[in-house]
């Protein structure tokens, strides 16, 4: 059975879209609670999964570059890994910048 993946976006008006560049909050609001509305909204759609583009993943995923020592994988069988009960994390990296550290980001 297919995951229901969903592109649940949010953008900023001065374009800090990483929580530890956003803008201090107006007085007496709280910022952890300004922080958690997001995911709130995210739990409402019920997905197994979401969609985000190379530099989001990128500032996740916190792996090394690694060199490359053989051609790699010759087979284009596809692969399918256990996800187990995690949600999914589909990242738009067309050139393969990001480097990942773990599978289960």
């Amino acid at each position: 059975m297919r995951p229901r993946i969903i592109c649940h976006m949010v953008t900023s008006i001065d374009g800090k879209l990483h929580p530890s560049r956003f803008t201090v909050p107006a007085a007496g609001v709280d910022a952890g609670r300004l922080r958690k509305h997001y995911d709130e909204v995210s739990a409402k759609f019920g997905a197994q999964g979401w969609i985000c583009g190379r530099v989001t993943m990128q500032e996740i995923s916190k792996g090394k570059a690694r060199t490359v020592t053989g051609p790699g994988i010759s087979s284009r069988e596809p692969f399918v890994g256990d996800r187990g009960d995690r949600d999914l994390a589909v990242a738009i990296d067309p050139h393969g910048k990001v480097h990942y550290g773990q599978n289960h980001l």
